[in-house]
C-alpha cells in the first residue's frame, strides 16, 4: 500500500473579501462554490468560481482574486508534490494547469457535505485528508471522462477516415479539416487522445492489418503491401520488420507451410 504524502491537507469553508489580493502558494488548490462568487486571474486566465463552477489553482501559480457578495466556498488544499505511485493520473493532470470547471448536482451535494463535515470536525486532520482526497479524485475522474467524451466526438470523423483509407495516402490536413481544427491543434489533440502522432497511429493500424492479412489470407507480401498503400514492397518490409522484429515473408511462410 502506498503512503500518503506528508504535506498538510486542508478541507475547509472560506470566505473572501471584496478587495483584490494577489499571491501564490506551494500547494494545489481546488475552490468549490457554496454561495456568491470569486473572481480569479490565474497566470493570465480569467474566470469565476460561482454557481456550479469551480476553479483549480495549481501550486506556485501567481493568482489575483476578489470575493463577490456574501460568498462561501469549500476549499481543498493538496500537496504540490503529487506522486503518481499514490495519486491517479487523472488527478495529476487535473491539477497541473489553471482551470475553471462545471459541477454536476452529485458533486455539488458532495461539496456541501464535505464543507459541513469539515466544520463539524475541524480538529480531525484525518477526516480532512479523506474529504480532500475523495473530492479531488471525484472531480478529476469526472473531468477526465467528460474531456475524453469531447475528444472522442471531435476526432471520430478523422479516426473513421483513417480506418477506411489505409490503402491510400492519408493527409494530416484532411484529418484536421474533418475535425474542424488547425493542423497544429489537431496534432496536439490527436496525441492527447491516442498517445501517438497521426503518423504513428496510421502505421500502427497498417501493421496490425498487415499481420491479419498475412496470417489469415495467405496473400503474398507484395499484395499485402499494395493493399496498405505502400509505394514499394521494400518500404513495407522495412516498416513491418521494425515494428514486429521479423520480416513479413517469415509470417507468410508460417501460414502457408
Amino acid at each position: 500500500m502506498q503512503h500518503r504524502p506528508y504535506e498538510t491537507f486542508v478541507t475547509e469553508i472560506r470566505q473572501y473579501e471584496e478587495i483584490d489580493h494577489c499571491h501564490s502558494h506551494p500547494h494545489h488548490q481546488i475552490i468549490l462554490p457554496l454561495s456568491g462568487a470569486l473572481e480569479l486571474q490565474i497566470n493570465g486566465l480569467y474566470g469565476r468560481a460561482c454557481a456550479m463552477q469551480g476553479a483549480v489553482v495549481p501550486g506556485n501559480f501567481q493568482h489575483t482574486f476578489r470575493g463577490v457578495g456574501d460568498n462561501r466556498f469549500v476549499v481543498v488544499d493538496l500537496p504540490a508534490q503529487l506522486s503518481t505511485d499514490y495519486w491517479s493520473d487523472d488527478l495529476c493532470r487535473f491539477l497541473e494547469t489553471p482551470n475553471f470547471f462545471g459541477l454536476d448536482p452529485g458533486l455539488y451535494h458532495y461539496t456541501r457535505l464535505a464543507g459541513i463535515e469539515s466544520c463539524r470536525n475541524v480538529r480531525n486532520p484525518n477526516l480532512s485528508i479523506v474529504l480532500a482526497e475523495l473530492l479531488a479524485e471525484l472531480l478529476a475522474h469526472r473531468y477526465s471522462a467528460a474531456k475524453s467524451i469531447r475528444l472522442t466526438r471531435r476526432l471520430a470523423p478523422a479516426l473513421e477516415y483513417i480506418a477506411s483509407h489505409l490503402d491510400q495516402r492519408i493527409s494530416v490536413g484532411r484529418l484536421a479539416a474533418l475535425s474542424y481544427l488547425s493542423i497544429g491543434r489537431f496534432h496536439a489533440t490527436f496525441r492527447e487522445y491516442t498517445g501517438r502522432t497521426p503518423s504513428q497511429y496510421v502505421t500502427e493500424l497498417r501493421m496490425q492489418r498487415a499481420l491479419v492479412l498475412l496470417q489469415e489470407t495467405g496473400w503474398a507480401v507484395a499484395r499485402v503491401s499494395a493493399a496498405l498503400g505502400y509505394s514499394s514492397q521494400s518500404a513495407f518490409t522495412h516498416t513491418f520488420k521494425r515494428y514486429f522484429g521479423a520480416s513479413p515473408s517469415r509470417y507468410h511462410r508460417q501460414t502457408t507451410s
